[in-house]
């Protein structure tokens, strides 16, 4: 389990982090025979970005460890419940009055991966013998940018607003501001800093890691 921001009373360093350890701990204590650790593509040592961040060292807790394990990077995962398509619906609908901000050109790039696809991945991570000690970054078959998705919500939702490109320091220098005064806000600070990290690999690495060709992003479930 992992946060993608931070809110009182649960921080990076709490749940992602310290929480990871606990996992691993527990894990060793007991003698598990395979764990399997859900990362994030763009995972990096550097305290300016704190989800990121707190990913690579909840990694490096799991792959330090005695344990058999196994690393899963995945991109933007889409789904039932997931969370980051369905906080673009909310922000259409609640945060952009016939208007919705766009990062920087909106060309930053995704390779959507389908919920379904990740758990083929986590059950042939659990039980092929030969995957222990692996790291696979993992995406869909298919690179999309930013922009790209919120047309993409836009259509399935029938909500129709403006794109408007703002560039990344504006939205930095708002998104400092209301992670102190308003929480509710669908956008951190952090998750526009971690806007400069790639968020995708190759076209063909799930296939490849795999044996099973990804499905392509589908938003149905948001209607």
């Amino acid at each position: 389990m992992a946060i993608p921001r931070e809110s009182k009373g649960n921080s990076f360093e709490k749940i992602n982090v310290h929480g990871t350890r606990r996992v691993v701990e527990a894990a060793e204590r007991a003698d598990i025979q395979r764990l399997v650790h859900l990362s994030a593509i763009g995972v990096v040592d550097d305290p300016k970005l704190g989800f990121l961040n707190s990913k690579w060292l909840g990694e490096q807790a799991v792959r330090s460890s005695s344990l058999n394990w196994v690393v899963l990077r995945p991109s933007l995962l889409f789904g039932d419940g997931d969370g980051f398509f369905n906080l673009v619906k909310e922000t259409l609908r609640y945060w952009s009055p016939g208007i919705v901000a766009i990062p920087g050109k909106g060309d930053a790039r995704f390779q959507p991966l389908s919920v379904d696809d990740l758990a083929i991945a986590i059950e042939k991570s659990l039980t092929e013998v030969d995957r222990a000690g692996s790291v696979s970054e993992l995406g869909g078959p298919d690179w999309v940018t930013y922009g790209e998705i919120v047309d993409a919500v836009m259509k399935v939702t029938r909500m129709r607003r403006l794109k408007l490109p703002m560039p990344i320091p504006l939205i930095s220098a708002l998104t400092s501001v209301t992670d102190r005064v308003l929480p509710a806000f669908p956008v951190s600070h952090d998750q526009i800093s971690s806007l400069q990290r790639p968020n995708y690999t190759d076209r063909d690495a799930f296939e490849q890691a795999f044996g099973v060709m990804p499905r392509k992003l589908d938003l149905q479930y948001l209607r």
